[in-house]
């Protein structure tokens, strides 16, 4: 039957309407930066394409400096935090959210319950959904919520209670549906293999449990006993319905734990996949792949990584992690619902290899980087982003601090200290050298023109030179006063003060002095008073920082002024009280790697001072010509050269190449004070003292006053570049004609403070901290 013109017009405006009805009510297409989601659906990555990322330190890692150590963008990051979340943990895991923004990438928080598993409630898993849903609604980006991982086995304190776990997990996925629809939940149990991993803590023969934990649940042969032939995983599935993604922990330890040799693994990642490495005969069954991500049609994140020994001989560390994570990036074309893998980048003790400090990270060494960059790039992973990049965040906490339980808090005004490093402006070192040249002359002048320079000067009853210990008295007040400036967080008048004043230069210098006076005993007791002082004040401030209350944050971290990356000084120090304390723990205490930042001079001390015996001697042979040149050629080597020799502290902060110059020159002028003396205190040496401090003034003075630019490469810096050997050198020398010329004054007023502070000088140092921790947490509380 044939229409009429009047109602075809009619149906097509009715089926236009229809039509825009429905695209009006229809969501969006999805983003190309994902497959799957829209508007507020999670995305989903494509098959066979799985995104890759890095586990990190949520108290320290920087996502930018991951990313760009990879040279790729990650499209996953995940941080472990405890659960509930305390206020300090969301200030870590917001911080980290913001920065990881800028890149696009899925956020997998690993939530640790850290109160038993009864006592988790909905309230906690609503207050988490709403800081989750507040930052997926200003930033775009995806989270996915993966709770008590590992929780099949023995070593968690949640671990192997299948029926209070279960519920505790579907409370989680309750709350989350409720304030964040959008977060998508993780069951992620380890790969069963061992299980119920007993023996790995020290059991024999069955298994004896403790009384809390419920065998009943977990005896799935039915043979009343926990027992290898029980599923290690199927008992603590929370549900279908509650459960968006699968996980399992794959990490390779190797052969017999990786104890013996390195070995690089070969098809061993798939038999894992299959069910079938490590499982004695009968006890292994279906693969995990299958029974949980396949036939549920969810999605699996896979947490991996690669042991590397370095105390064992065999394969290289790129030979055994590229064998690995090649295994892991291939397995996803045959399983394409493999959909995240995650890769452990941390440095930590593992009881596994005799509690030795492990790395299982991919981007600490170039070469390492490269290559799993190259094999990524060549993989069918998705780098992402996974959501659009937020190109600039303002954060919304504060940098953070240990608190005195372990845990960290936000330090008002985001200043957690960025080090004392040496940043002179043109304008300080312009009015310094100006102000050197006029004390010089007004000394000359009161002193006859002449520079009142003695070998024997006034000196105890225990025959210390007084004089020293004026000077090195005033410069330790200097110290003290600049590291007070640094925990209130006066940073930048701190660093333009010390570019100013030599004052570390100043007490090196003073050390070479003060040695070269003292027999090879007296310098080795010294050397000995020092690294006592130095490992017992590491151990004494960590122990206060424990305390309820105290908030060391300011004195136990430092946060690079570029990057924000913060570096945890008291590294492992959780495990120095273990029974038996693991050597790599105590290895970094003893080394001077753990400690607070600002008594870490004093590892400069014990290492210059175990050399002093040497350089005195080769002194006394009047072989000074060869001290000074090689002291010059090794400070020339340390200008280009910068060796990562030490793991302790101050080999970053005081560069032992370029510092000795200082010292050794301490050593050469003391062993020749009386000839040196008495050259300064004649007309020639009256007049050098002259040129040098007119030249460093009129030099630095002219640059400052005809607005110069200042090249920060010649003064700033801890490497003691030649501009600040320059400056060592002119102030010791106006130094050394004041105390001669105003000695009696100086002694009578001011000396009755500076010279007992110098005699005292270490107790100074090492009493000084305890101040610092007071005002540290004075200084976080308000």
């Amino acid at each position: 039957m044939t229409r009429s013109r009047p109602a075809l017009v009619t149906g097509a405006v009715a089926a236009g309407g229809a039509l825009l009805a429905v695209l009006l009510v229809l969501p969006a297409p999805a983003s190309a930066l994902s497959e799957t989601g829209a508007g507020d659906t999670m995305p989903r990555p494509a098959p066979g394409a799985p995104w890759f990322g890095p586990e990190l330190d949520i108290e320290t890692a920087v996502p930018q400096d991951y990313a760009d150590a990879l040279g790729a963008s990650p499209s996953s990051f995940t941080f472990q935090v405890d659960y509930p979340l305390s206020n300090e943990d969301q200030v870590f895991l917001e911080r980290q959210v913001r920065a990881i923004a800028t890149l696009g990438a899925v956020v997998v928080v690993d939530l640790q319950p850290r109160t038993p598993l009864e006592g988790l409630s909905t309230e906690d898993a609503e207050g988490l959904g709403s800081l989750l849903d507040g930052l997926h609604d200003e930033l775009g980006t995806w989270f996915l919520a993966r709770f008590g991982a590992e929780m099949n086995g023995s070593w968690e304190p949640w671990g192997q209670q299948a029926v209070a776990y279960k519920a505790a997990f579907r409370l989680l996925a309750e709350g989350l549906d409720a304030t964040a629809p959008h977060v998508e939940t993780v069951w992620s149990p380890v790969y069963g293999s061992g299980y119920p991993y007993r023996e790995e803590q020290g059991a024999d023969g069955d298994i004896g449990l403790p009384d809390e934990v419920d065998v009943e649940p977990l005896d799935t042969d039915g043979n009343g006993r926990l027992a290898p032939g029980d599923d290690p995983y199927g008992p603590y599935f929370p549900g279908d319905d509650v459960v968006d993604w699968v996980g399992l922990t794959l990490y390779r330890f190797g052969q017999d734990q990786g104890i013996d040799s390195n070995v690089v693994p070969t098809g061993e990642y798939d038999a894992r996949l299959a069910e079938t490495w490590g499982y004695a005969p009968g006890t292994n069954g279906r693969p995990f792949y299958d029974r949980f991500a396949a036939a549920g049609d969810r999605p699996m994140l896979v947490q991996t990584s690669a042991l590397y020994n370095p105390a064992v001989g065999g394969a290289t560390e790129l030979q055994l992690k590229r064998s690995w994570w090649r295994q892991v990036f291939g397995s996803a074309v045959d399983r394409p619902l493999i959909g995240l893998i995650s890769w452990l980048e941390v440095d930590r003790i593992e009881p596994e290899v005799d509690t030795l400090a492990v790395d299982w990270r991919v981007t600490a060494d170039p070469e390492i980087a490269a290559a799993v960059r190259a094999d990524l790039e060549e993989s069918t992973i998705d780098l992402g982003p996974v959501s659009e990049p937020v190109e600039s965040v303002t954060p919304a906490v504060d940098d953070p601090v240990r608190d005195g339980d372990g845990s960290f808090v936000p330090v008002a005004g985001s200043d957690l200290p960025a080090g004392v490093t040496p940043d002179p402006s043109v304008r300080g070192l312009g009015i310094g050298g100006l102000l050197l040249l006029l004390l010089l002359a007004l000394a000359l002048l009161t002193g006859r023109a002449t520079t009142r320079v003695t070998d024997v000067g006034p000196v105890d009853e225990a025959g210390r030179d007084l004089r020293l210990d004026l000077v090195r008295g005033a410069l330790v007040l200097v110290v003290v006063a600049g590291h007070l400036a640094v925990v209130l967080g006066y940073h930048e008048i701190a660093g333009s003060a010390l570019g100013a004043v030599p004052v570390a230069e100043g007490l090196v210098l003073l050390s070479g002095l003060a040695i070269a006076s003292s027999a090879a005993v007296r310098s080795l007791r010294r050397v000995g008073r020092l690294y006592a002082a130095a490992v017992l004040t590491a151990l004494a401030v960590y122990v206060v920082s424990l305390v309820p209350g105290v908030r060391a944050g300011r004195l136990m971290q430092l946060r690079d002024p570029v990057t924000g990356q913060v570096r945890e000084l008291f590294p492992d120090a959780d495990h120095l009280f273990d029974y038996p304390t693991p050597w790599a723990a105590a290895q970094r205490l003893l080394f001077l790697e753990t400690g607070p930042w600002v008594t870490s001079i004093l590892g400069l001390f014990v290492l210059l001072g175990l050399l002093a015996p040497l350089v005195l001697a080769l002194l006394r042979r009047r072989l000074w010509w060869v001290v000074l040149s090689l002291s010059w050629a090794l400070w020339g080597l340390g200008q280009v050269w910068h060796p990562d020799w030490s793991p302790a502290q101050f080999a970053d902060t005081y560069p032992p190449l370029a510092w000795q110059l200082l010292f050794v020159h301490g050593l050469v002028l003391g062993h020749h004070r009386r000839g040196v003396a008495t050259w300064l205190r004649g007309q020639r040496g009256t007049l050098l003292v002259c040129v040098v401090v007119a030249a460093y003034a009129g030099a630095v003075g002219g640059l400052w006053l005809n607005d110069i630019a200042l090249d920060q490469d010649l003064v700033a810096g801890v490497d003691v570049p030649i501009g600040r050997v320059a400056l060592v050198a002119a102030s010791t020398l106006v130094v050394t004609v004041l105390v001669g010329t105003w000695w009696r004054p100086l002694a009578t007023t001011v000396g009755r403070v500076l010279v007992p502070v110098g005699r005292h000088a270490l107790a100074v140092l090492v009493a000084h901290t305890p101040v610092l921790l007071v005002v540290a947490t004075v200084a976080s509380r308000t």
